[in-house]
């Protein structure tokens, strides 16, 4: 998997979608202030809004593909980036406010990836992630599922939405084949150690 994401480094960002879907995970969450955790961060476009966002925060950024790291400390030489797997992160207990991670669900299991988010987050730390959900009606399922998923870790989902691309007031807003939808949600980690 990471071969394959390494020899799309270079194009990678050239995708409208994933371009969309990055700044809307970063205005759903917010600023975020403190230490912040991306994985699957990619070229670093998630990294590069809550950089903006929420003015200096400490980001560090994780992906299993070497080249996608590579374009993005060219693009955030200021932030940290670690070459691992989601499964097992390479960092102690409780130290990270929040742990972002977009549309790489299909290639982790999600409730191996609760347990190690919940680990790595601060007690009421949150994890913000986005989900695939297609089709639309499945939102809510997607929604349930990951709860389920996360539950075990001590992480409780607050609240989630439904993202559809292209959005609804673009001019490409026909829902064709290219259309895709994914869940968002944020799951806050319980004060108990």
């Amino acid at each position: 998997m990471a071969k394959r994401f390494d020899e799309r480094a270079d194009r990678y960002d050239d995708d409208e979608f994933h371009k969309w879907l990055a700044a809307q995970t970063a205005t759903w969450a917010g600023a975020s202030p403190g230490r912040v955790l991306d994985v699957g961060a990619g070229t670093g476009r998630v990294s590069g809004h809550l950089l903006r966002r929420a003015g200096n925060p400490s980001v560090v950024l994780l992906d299993v593909s070497e080249g996608m790291l590579q374009a993005a400390r060219r693009r955030h030489p200021a932030a940290h980036a670690v070459c691992a797997d989601a499964h097992r992160l390479p960092f102690g207990d409780a130290v990270f406010d929040r742990v972002v991670c977009v549309a790489v669900d299909s290639f982790l299991s999600l409730g191996e990836f609760g347990a190690e988010a919940a680990r790595v987050l601060c007690p009421g730390g949150d994890l913000m992630m986005t989900v695939w959900a297609d089709p639309p009606a499945v939102a809510n399922r997607v929604a349930d599922a990951a709860a389920q998923a996360v539950r075990p870790a001590g992480l409780t989902i607050r609240k989630w939405e439904a993202l559809t691309w292209p959005p609804p007031t673009s001019r490409s807003a026909s829902h064709g084949p290219t259309s895709r939808r994914c869940v968002v949600f944020s799951a806050r980690r319980g004060l108990a150690p």
